[in-house]
């Protein structure tokens, strides 16, 4: 590798992590006062145009807004955090009826409206020193699923495929409801992700969407569209998708959306929201999701 280019990737990683003390609000009076230095070095930063000079600030189109999506993989011994952290949240914030959809399921969301408590805050402290001190976290060998932060560009409605545990072989006996029908399937060589999307308002403010699926099988040539009088096809799996788990609300930058799994575990949250480490253990994973500050255009599709 060039000098050039490993500069760029250090210059990279730095603009991440301040990136997301600036998206989870980390102001110097607060983490003086609350935290010591959180440092959440390790980040992935999606790519973004860049120019000849270096890298340049992600260049938000009107059409579009960032979101910083931090995984929280929890030790056994933060659980009690976690349990102190949903009172102190707005669960309330969704409709009854797609919670109860989300409880047969085993899953829990909430919206942070103000400022993030404090055990949720010495949970992404601990998560943090983690990363600083372990090697194997470092390298993000520690678990199927290990604790990472990407921050997203996201246009207006575009699909955002997030991997949450990643295609293994063999196969998963999945057992979930349809409504009050539980049901099951086995899936091949399973790839478990979430389907994001972010469609900006007039108001600075979003709706946010995350939604359940799972892809399996083999690849397979399928249709995809038609461009220039000829059909075009990519190589897909099949999958499947839970609509009516769409966990959805009109953000405003700085608020965070909160997903986790409900224990004892079960349904989809038992695989969406719990992580196989190197050691055997399984740990809970918390998904945080938080508006950045999009351009305001009031040519904004004001549509749900």
């Amino acid at each position: 590798m060039n000098s050039s280019k490993r500069n760029l990737e250090i210059r990279n990683n730095r603009l991440s992590r301040r990136r997301l003390l600036t998206l989870l609000g980390y102001s110097t009076v607060a983490v003086t006062s609350n935290l010591g230095c959180a440092k959440w070095s390790h980040l992935e930063l999606e790519p973004s145009k860049s120019s000849s000079t270096g890298l340049p600030p992600i260049q938000m189109s009107a059409d579009s807004m960032p979101i910083e999506l931090i995984f929280l993989r929890l030790v056994p011994e933060q659980l009690p955090e976690l349990d102190s952290v949903w009172p102190r949240v707005d669960e309330q914030a969704f409709p009854i009826e797609l919670r109860k959809r989300l409880d047969r399921n085993g899953i829990r969301a909430a919206i942070v409206n103000d400022a993030v408590p404090l055990p949720l805050q010495k949970m992404i402290e601990a998560v943090d020193n983690r990363l600083q001190d372990d090697p194997m976290e470092r390298a993000g060998l520690s678990a199927d699923m290990p604790s990472h932060s990407r921050l997203l560009q996201c246009k207006s409605g575009e699909r955002k495929e997030v991997a949450v545990r990643p295609s293994r072989s063999g196969s998963l006996v999945m057992l979930y409801h349809d409504g009050n029908v539980a049901k099951g399937k086995t899936y091949v060589e399973p790839a478990l992700q979430l389907d994001l999307r972010v469609v900006p308002q007039n108001d600075g403010t979003a709706f946010v969407s995350i939604q359940p699926e799972i892809q399996y099988g083999p690849f397979k040539q399928k249709i995809v569209g038609q461009q220039e009088f000829a059909l075009r096809r990519e190589l897909k799996r099949d999958y499947d998708t839970w609509r009516d788990l769409q966990i959805k609300h009109r953000m405003k930058p700085g608020q965070m959306m909160m997903v986790s799994a409900l224990t004892p575990k079960r349904g989809l949250g038992e695989h969406f929201f719990f992580t196989e480490t190197v050691s055997g253990t399984t740990e809970q994973l918390v998904l945080l999701m938080r508006l950045g500050q999009g351009k305001s255009n009031s040519a904004f599709d004001s549509k749900r």
